[in-house]
């Protein structure tokens, strides 16, 4: 087996987090409980008899069996019918795309780009199908009416949401402009799920723990990300998704997970910082400085996502269409809007939460406007 084309030798030359960057956002990934996240070990390599430091042996995304296992297709595939998956597609700055979105189609004005990792050598019948369905997407998301839900016949929610909350909480202002990977299985059915996650090596670079990672004005583009937040039913996937976060206090958990692994490189953090001296200068306290950093961002966005009593469905405002929403969720079963139903806050969400909603309005409890 050529191990070069499964495992990468990072360097993690990083001297603000304590080499705590990516293993955080990896963490989280696995709590949050998205298909795949790649394993990473701190190793000392010595080259050619010369100590050269500490490094992370971390596992390549690729498509196989216990990474991101979908069914894959042959390079340079003509078939119509076997090129619907296999698709795992990287957002980077290479310029070699399968695909490309232009602004007003405008050539010179690029909004993103997808490299195919898989396949990797790709025939004009493939390229055509999954440029084809991205623009098919694109064209769904970017629609004046944001209850449309044509776009979840191409996006698969609940790993953009997860995706979404991660990136969020590490400040990773790169997310869904560079490094960003989706996949694709087999099948006209199957939709793009965002992830792995990979490479926060932006995290808290360029950004604070008091703003959204869109709006910070960078060379980075966030177009689809922007257009989505404006969907209340993506709105009410993430809000779920950070419920989650809060009750299985996944931010304790990832502490407790780097806590053990600060303690298995200790040793190694000195001697690398003996080998490359530049990089040691700050790191007495950077594990420290970056957990407080994660600490406030997720405090900041538990304030900013906290919706007005009986705002069911995430729109900003309180009227029947709450009510609508409950009767949904107890007559039909329709769980998008579960997270945010249980609104007299006993644990169930029944007739009582409608009744709360009743109150609400009578009582005059309507919210401000939204921006």
């Amino acid at each position: 087996m050529d191990k070069s084309k499964h495992f990468i030798l990072m360097p993690h030359a990083d001297d603000l987090s304590g080499y705590l960057r990516d293993e955080s956002g990896f963490e989280m990934s696995r709590l949050l409980g998205m298909e795949y996240t790649p394993l990473q070990k701190p190793v000392e390599v010595v080259l050619n008899g010369e100590y050269i430091g500490l490094y992370f042996l971390c596992e390549k995304i690729r498509v196989e069996s216990g990474r991101v296992d979908i069914q894959e297709q042959q390079d340079n595939d003509t078939n119509p019918y076997n090129v619907s998956g296999g698709w795992l597609l990287e957002q980077s700055g290479t310029g070699t795309y399968v695909h490309g979105q232009f602004e007003n189609n405008d050539p010179s004005r690029l909004w993103y780009w997808f490299e195919s990792h898989s396949p990797e050598n790709v025939s004009q019948v493939q390229k055509e199908y999954i440029s084809r369905f991205i623009f098919q997407a694109d064209s769904c998301i970017f629609v004046n009416n944001k209850h449309d839900r044509g776009w979840e016949n191409y996006i698969d929610v609940p790993s953009l949401a997860k995706f979404y909350i991660i990136n969020e909480v590490m400040s990773n202002i790169e997310s869904f402009c560079r490094s960003m990977f989706v996949y694709k299985d087999w099948g006209e059915d199957e939709k793009l799920k965002f992830g792995p996650v990979w490479d926060f090596g932006n995290t808290f670079i360029l950004s604070g723990t008091d703003e959204f990672i869109y709006n910070y004005n960078t060379q980075f583009t966030f177009l689809w990300l922007r257009e989505l937040l404006k969907f209340p039913r993506f709105k009410a996937a993430y809000l779920s998704v950070w419920k989650k976060f809060k009750e299985e206090n996944i931010l304790a958990q990832v502490f407790e997970h780097n806590q053990h692994l600060i303690a298995t490189i200790t040793t190694a953090k000195l001697y690398d910082k003996v080998r490359w001296p530049y990089y040691g200068d700050i790191w007495s306290n950077a594990s420290e400085n970056f957990w407080d950093l994660v600490i406030s961002k997720a405090a900041w966005l538990d304030e900013q996502w906290s919706l007005p009593e009986g705002d069911v469905n995430c729109d900003g405002y309180i009227t029947s269409a709450d009510v609508t929403t409950i009767y949904n969720y107890l007559l039909l079963g329709d769980e998008t809007y579960k997270s945010t139903s249980d609104v007299d806050g006993d644990g169930a969400i029944t007739s009582h939460d409608i009744t709360k909603i009743y109150d609400i309005l009578l009582n005059g409890g309507f919210p401000p406007l939204p921006h």
